[in-house]
């Protein structure tokens, strides 16, 4: 639409072309009146159906948007555009799609980051959601201010409350799945209800004395609650599950060694 009025002067030489063209060919008997007559219809008949599928394209967002994108996939502000006006309709999983696909192209896009958080917390998906949301943390540093930002923290707390809410529910149907015990409790550390966590991890511990993930968290738990000889009693404790050691095992080496000097 930005070529309506500087296409005018070419405009306008076409015609005067054509025009040119056509009284040629009667002079010189190219071709007959009829038949130029005839393919004038039938561009102007052309014109008119692309005129009409075009409209019909502009007034359905969705159509306009994946057709733009038949010509040019790899433009990231129209697959936003596109997936946004998917989610608005209840499309989700289609959101989620080409927002993935938006930020195959422009990683590090914030709002498609937070669209796609968004996309997946809207299909229950709340832990890969808040995933996607923590991923766009690190974006907005020094950009505290931003009112994305302030939308992003936001959404990460509606999506802790939905994900606590939602876990509180598993446990109804499975009281002894550990793993919802723990994961309840890896939420409640991040909002830092430390309280809670350790409930949740004691009795994830309790229905798995081997989960090594909840005896770490349980023990660091304590001793960021000062409760050090809890601490350490956790700590030992996941030092006795035979396992090859790994980063969580270092860890707990240099936390009881900083407890002990301590």
């Amino acid at each position: 639409h930005f070529l309506y009025t500087s296409g005018t002067g070419i405009f306008v030489l076409l015609v005067l072309g054509a025009k040119s063209f056509y009284e040629m060919c009667s002079r010189e008997n190219v071709i007959s009146p009829i038949v130029a007559q005839i393919v004038y219809v039938g561009m102007m008949i052309f014109f008119i159906l692309t005129t009409i599928q075009q409209n019909i394209y502009a007034s359905q967002e969705l159509a306009m948007f994946s057709q733009t994108l038949k010509y040019d996939p790899y433009n990231v502000r129209i697959r936003n555009s596109l997936a946004l006006a998917l989610a608005y309709k209840g499309y989700f999983k289609e959101a989620e799609e080409n927002f993935r696909k938006s930020l195959e192209y422009d990683p590090f896009n914030p709002r498609a980051r937070i669209s796609l958080g968004k996309a997946l917390v809207d299909q229950q998906k709340y832990w890969q959601g808040l995933q996607e949301y923590e991923k766009a943390l690190p974006l907005f540093q020094g950009k505290e201010t931003d009112k994305l930002y302030s939308l992003l923290t936001e959404n990460i707390r509606l999506a802790r409350g939905l994900l606590i809410d939602y876990y509180k529910e598993l446990m109804v149907n499975d009281p002894q799945n550990a793993q919802l015990f723990y994961s309840l409790g890896v939420i409640y550390s991040k909002i830092g209800k430390l309280s809670e966590a350790v409930e949740q991890y004691q009795e994830s511990v309790r229905l798995n004395p081997q989960y090594r993930e909840a005896l770490f968290n349980l023990a660091v738990s304590y001793e960021q609650l000062g409760e050090l000889e809890d601490a350490v009693r956790y700590y030992e404790q996941f030092l006795s599950i035979a396992a090859e050691a790994d980063k969580l095992t270092e860890i707990v080496n240099d936390n009881l060694s900083r407890i002990h000097k301590n």
